[in-house]
């Protein structure tokens, strides 16, 4: 009787030390995944208060010298911030061995992760072009919708890091029916713009720029858009990339 009851103490002694090494390790996932999550929003925040900046130039409300220093040191920022997150979803993927939700949320991490850079370097090389953009009232029409597209971009990139943080894919549909305003307001730039170099010649320099500006923006937004799809993925397993 008693070699039976020690066997069934053992038995449950056991049985204790595995569920709590279970949590334990679930424990320092749950904490490795909020630190990547993190860490992307932080890159997030950054892109998004360059795009703000560089508006408040382009329209005015700063003066571009006066914005660089930030710009450059948020620069410096983003990269470091990608190197940590790309750090540290490898690191999770070879200690931690996830499956599942958890493997799809690190690769979220990792596909998020390029997404913000990219967009952290376009935002970066917007704030440049503006430089060569003069000021006309030609060129009236090309601004309003400038504003308009630059709006909604900064709005895309917030909806998109909100849908990250809380796994939304509501708020991540909501912005990929965005991505539309953002793709009429590059067209409707590209349009007038052409106009404006072919009425006025001598503007021409600041027409291309609107233009690559504008394409700038929309790559941004298309960058926010591959944050949305992921989301969905994380959530559902579905990858809806290019209509799949």
């Amino acid at each position: 009787m008693d070699l039976k009851l020690k066997k069934h103490n053992a038995k449950i002694k056991n049985m204790k030390a595995k569920k709590q090494n279970i949590t334990r390790f679930r424990s320092r996932l749950d904490e490795r995944l909020n630190y990547m999550k993190s860490l992307a929003c932080s890159m997030g925040e950054c892109v998004e208060q360059t795009i703000s900046d560089t508006q408040e130039v382009v329209f005015g409300k700063a003066v571009l010298e006066q914005k660089l220093t930030s710009i450059k040191k948020r620069e410096d920022q983003i990269n470091s911030l990608q190197l940590k997150l790309s750090k540290a979803c490898f690191r999770a993927l070879a200690r931690q061995a996830p499956v599942a939700k958890d493997l799809r949320l690190i690769l979220t991490c990792l596909y998020a992760n390029t997404d913000l850079e990219r967009m952290g370097d376009l935002a970066i090389n917007i704030a440049h072009r503006t430089k060569k953009m003069d000021t006309d009232s030609s060129l009236d029409s090309c601004y309003t919708t400038l504003e308009k597209m630059f709006q909604s971009t900064i709005q895309m990139v917030q909806l998109s890091m909100q849908a990250f943080m809380k796994e939304d894919t509501t708020l991540a549909k909501n912005v990929l029916e965005m991505d539309d305003v953002v793709d009429s307001c590059q067209t409707q730039i590209k349009e007038k713009s052409k106009k404006v170099m072919q009425d006025k010649p001598h503007l021409v320099p600041t027409g291309v720029e609107f233009i690559i500006v504008s394409n700038g923006l929309e790559r941004i937004a298309d960058h926010s858009t591959n944050i949305a799809e992921e989301i969905i993925f994380l959530q559902t397993g579905y990858d809806i990339r290019h209509g799949s």
